[in-house]
């Protein structure tokens, strides 16, 4: 074999060396991606939790508000919760039946705030009957 022949065959093996090498760095950092955006992820929804809790702790403050106007303004962003996370509707629905347990209108047309609470959780009533 000639030096020329011997040259190439070095080069080759060289190419295919640095190719496996480069294969296996982009392996390596679509992994490490990987686990970075899952990391971020979970972040996200422990941050998106953190932050329905707080809203949720802040309206359930207001829902003994002597004022009806702050009441209702609860009672809204409780709504909103239970439409933006489904998975944080049921204890805002349970919440908000406690709540009507304890207000007394006797045999007056229902509050403002109560009739809104009713038109959060009766539409609700029938899928709990179908998950039981």
């Amino acid at each position: 074999m000639t030096p020329y022949e011997w040259s190439e065959i070095v080069r080759n093996y060289g190419i295919v060396a640095a190719g496996a090498v480069g294969i296996g760095i982009a392996i390596w950092r679509a992994i490490a991606a990987d686990r970075q955006s899952r990391a971020q992820r979970d972040q996200v929804a422990q941050a998106r939790r953190e932050h329905v809790a707080d809203i949720f702790g802040q309206a359930i403050g207001k829902l003994d508000d002597e004022k009806l106007h702050v009441r209702l303004g609860a009672i809204y962003t409780m709504r909103e919760i239970v439409e933006a996370y489904p998975d944080l509707s049921r204890p805002t629905i349970d919440l908000l039946t406690s709540y009507l347990a304890t207000v007394n209108y006797a045999d007056e047309e229902p509050p403002a705030d109560v009739r809104a609470i009713m038109t959060l959780i009766l539409p609700r009533a029938g899928d709990d009957r179908k998950d039981r």
